[in-house]
C-alpha cells in the first residue's frame, strides 16, 4: 500500500499475537513476548509496507519491538524512536504476576464497572484520565511534519482503539460515561493483532 503524495501517512500498527493474547501467564506488561504464531505475524506485516517510512516508533513493552524487527530489518535506513504508545496498563502489574488474562477477568471486569477515570489500581497502574491524555498527546506528536511523509507507529490494541474512538467523536472531555462508552466501543470493534489503522494527516 503506498503512500499518498500529497498527505502524510501514519499508520498505527497493533504488536503480533502475544503470549497474553495466547492466554499464557505473563510476569509483568513490559516484558510480554510474542508467540510463535506472533513471530509469522509479524513478518507478515512487512507486506503491507510497500514504500520505506521515514519512521518506525515501538512502544517501550518488548512485544512491539519483536514486531516491528522484520519491517526494521527491511527498511534498515528509516529512523528508529521509542514513544509512550504502550498498552493501557490500568491493573496493578504486581497483583496481576503470573496471571493469565482468564484469570485476571473478574479484575477487570470491576474496574470498568467503577467507571472512574481517576482510579488508579496500584503502583505502575494507569487512570483512565492519564490514558486518554497519553493517546492525545502522541495523536498531537504525529502532526509534526518533520517526522517524515509515511510514519509507522507500533503500538497496542486498546491504544489504538482509543485513538480511533477519540477521532470518531471528537477530543471531548472525560468523565464515567464516556469511559464506559469506550469500553463498549473497544470491544464492538477490537484491533486485531497485526491491524493497521491508516491515518492522513496534512503536509
Amino acid at each position: 500500500m503506498p503512500h499518498s503524495p500529497s498527505r502524510r501517512q501514519i499508520w498505527f500498527i497493533r504488536h503480533a499475537q502475544s503470549c497474553a493474547n495466547a492466554g499464557l501467564a505473563t510476569t509483568h506488561p513490559t516484558d510480554i513476548t510474542l508467540t510463535e504464531k506472533g513471530q509469522n505475524q509479524a513478518r507478515a506485516i512487512t507486506q503491507k509496507i510497500e514504500s520505506a517510512p521515514d519512521l518506525i516508533v515501538t512502544s517501550p513493552y518488548l512485544r512491539t519491538l519483536q514486531t516491528a524487527q522484520p519491517t526494521l530489518a527491511k527498511f534498515p535506513n528509516a529512523e528508529h524512536a521509542e514513544w509512550p504508545i504502550q498498552e493501557f496498563t490500568f491493573l496493578s502489574p504486581a497483583r496481576c504476576r503470573g496471571t493469565t488474562t482468564a484469570e485476571r477477568l473478574p479484575w477487570v471486569k470491576d474496574y470498568w464497572a467503577r467507571a472512574d477515570p481517576d482510579y488508579s489500581d496500584g503502583d505502575g497502574a494507569e487512570s483512565f484520565r492519564a490514558f486518554v491524555e497519553r493517546v492525545r498527546d502522541a495523536w498531537k506528536a504525529v502532526q509534526d511534519p518533520a517526522l517524515g511523509k509515511f510514519v509507522l507507529l507500533f503500538s497496542h490494541g486498546q491504544f489504538m482503539s482509543a485513538l480511533n474512538w477519540q477521532l470518531q467523536n471528537g477530543w471531548c472531555g472525560v468523565d464515567g460515561d464516556l469511559m464506559l462508552e469506550f469500553h463498549r466501543f473497544h470491544r464492538e470493534f477490537p484491533v486485531a493483532n497485526g491491524g493497521v489503522l491508516n491515518c492522513l494527516v496534512s503536509q
